[in-house]
């Protein structure tokens, strides 16, 4: 008791200093354990091509290792621009499609808005010099709430940020015919609904590192969700404080 109240101490105090923090950021989420966990948790699976993982709780094997090539149509013209995607099921949170300035493949694109096939509403396109020109076609789609990436340059931008995955890692959106489907089923019916609708120009094979729950093996999902803060420094003094002024009077 005497500890948790010296940390408690030590949390109010940095509070009222304004050196901690809260804000509305993506995390590290654990499908599994139902909470946030740090990157020192966290192993990196590393695949050369298609490879099937066994999800906990899941009996149907995920497929990873494709990069899918989507159109996105203009909604004005049947002109459309292709992205590349390792998720196609996080498109049901696309908010833009983004690519970079120096690409001459996108030039002139300044105002043009695309149509979302799902959500039926328009996106438009972006121009940041941190996207990849050499990644897949060279335009990417903004997945704000399940992408670091994503999160940034939306923040960046002034973009909405969707969140179509819960924290069972079940889909979570207006669409009936994906909604309450498990993050990997949806990937699956996400590709072949596409196809359906001729928008899904071609899949691949393709090398990529997987964040997996050391504690679970379950494969870590980013979700936006309020937590606090420490800057680094903040954080190494706050448990020099703490173990110093606080801690040693404990005992």
């Amino acid at each position: 008791k005497k500890q948790n109240r010296a940390v408690s101490e030590a949390i109010i105090r940095l509070f009222e200093d304004k050196l901690l923090y809260r804000k509305y950021a993506l995390v590290n989420w654990c499908c599994t354990l139902q909470s946030t966990v740090s990157d020192i948790e966290i192993d990196h699976k590393e695949i050369s091509g298609k490879t099937y993982i066994t999800i906990p709780g899941n009996n149907i094997p995920a497929e990873f290792g494709i990069l899918t090539d989507i159109a996105y149509k203009f909604h004005d013209s049947d002109q459309e621009i292709i992205v590349s995607t390792t998720r196609p099921e996080t498109m049901l949170g696309d908010v833009a499609i983004a690519v970079n300035p120096d690409d001459v493949r996108y030039k002139g694109l300044d105002g043009v808005k695309l149509w979302h096939p799902f959500r039926k509403c328009t996106i438009p396109i972006i121009y940041d010099n941190s996207v990849d020109k050499y990644f897949g076609t060279g335009a990417v789609k903004l997945t704000p709430a399940h992408d670091v990436f994503d999160y940034e340059l939306a923040i960046k931008h002034n973009l909405p940020i969707i969140n179509v995955i819960d924290e069972s890692g079940n889909i979570s959106c207006k669409d009936e015919e994906f909604n309450g489907l498990p993050r990997y089923q949806a990937r699956t019916a996400i590709a072949q609904k596409l196809k359906e609708l001729n928008l899904l120009r071609n899949r691949k094979e393709h090398t990529m590192s997987i964040p997996i729950c050391s504690r679970t093996g379950d494969v870590i999902e980013h979700l936006p969700k309020l937590q606090w803060y420490l800057p680094n420094l903040v954080f190494f003094h706050f448990f020099v404080y703490l173990f110093n002024n606080l801690l040693l009077k404990v005992y």
